[in-house]
């Protein structure tokens, strides 16, 4: 039975993921960064519309895949390469199997989020609290913070409340 490769999880500059995981296919290493989509909302000026962009970032932010048979020697002088991730003296390493885990993951869309908020949940939406001492609650949503927060206002309180997202359902 063959054995399994092995990946080198390469520390690299924050920003400089596709660039190094370029740089080293063109020199023939195979390498992998795994990408995410974002969804972003992008507010403009005009008539208060909004615009949805789909875009993609790392999905591990600082870091790239290498397989292990790469010439590390020359990957390490990829721009923006930093180092091997190392624990004490051995290098990081991932299987291969691993590797086709995240790639799956990847293709499934797995490692989607929509810009920390949630795009069911819209200003005037009625929601139900899931969690805490309101739980089972019927709540309005009265604003979305940048932070992804909600301030809704529940019916029988004064005033409004902020919740996080993952405490509501719609």
């Amino acid at each position: 039975m063959p054995s399994e490769s092995l990946w080198l999880v390469c520390q690299v500059l924050t920003g400089s993921e596709v660039g190094v995981q370029s740089w080293g296919l063109e020199r023939g290493h195979e390498m992998y960064c795994p990408k995410m989509g974002v969804l972003k909302r992008l507010s403009r000026q005009r008539r208060n519309r909004q615009t949805q962009v789909y875009a993609t970032r790392p999905a591990f932010p600082g870091y790239v895949f290498a397989e292990a048979k790469t010439d590390l020697a020359e990957l390490a002088r990829a721009p923006g390469f930093v180092d091997f991730v190392r624990f004490g003296p051995q290098l990081g390493a991932l299987g291969g199997s691993e590797v086709l885990q995240i790639r799956a993951r990847e293709a499934a869309g797995g490692f989607n989020e929509v810009d920390g908020k949630r795009p069911d949940l819209q200003v005037g939406d009625i929601a139900t609290i899931e969690d805490g001492p309101l739980a089972g609650e019927s709540v309005v949503l009265c604003r979305v913070r940048s932070n992804g927060d909600y301030d809704v206002r529940h019916p029988r309180l004064s005033g409004i409340v902020r919740l996080k997202p993952e405490m509501l359902a719609v």
